[in-house]
């Protein structure tokens, strides 16, 4: 893998951070008055995959600021989310991390 397939790759991940942590701040700041608007943000980074928005999402709805359809239409879009982020070769890396750290532990037994 060339060094600038693994730079582009990276500046697409560090954009998406800057993009759900974004609207996760907007939701979260005192500049906006109208809790609508907060939720509106927080439902767009929840289906970036962000938890912490996740988890506003939840206490609002807990409060009556967010609709039953609204919550379980950002559930769905933070679990498409982390569906997107599973791969074979990340799976595999992690059994074969697993593997290596049960083998350890065994030695040291």
């Amino acid at each position: 893998m060339s060094q600038l397939s693994i730079s582009k790759r990276q500046l697409n991940w560090e954009m998406q951070m800057r993009t759900l942590t974004y609207h996760f701040s907007i939701g979260m700041g005192k500049v906006l008055r109208f809790a609508r608007h907060k939720v509106k943000h927080w439902i767009i980074a929840a289906n970036l995959g962000y938890d912490k928005s996740l988890e506003a999402l939840k206490k609002s709805y807990r409060v009556g600021l967010v609709s039953k359809k609204d919550l379980a239409a950002a559930l769905r879009g933070h679990q498409a989310a982390a569906d997107a982020t599973k791969s074979p070769h990340r799976e595999a890396a992690f059994a074969a991390r697993q593997e290596a750290e049960a083998a350890k532990v065994a030695r040291s037994n």
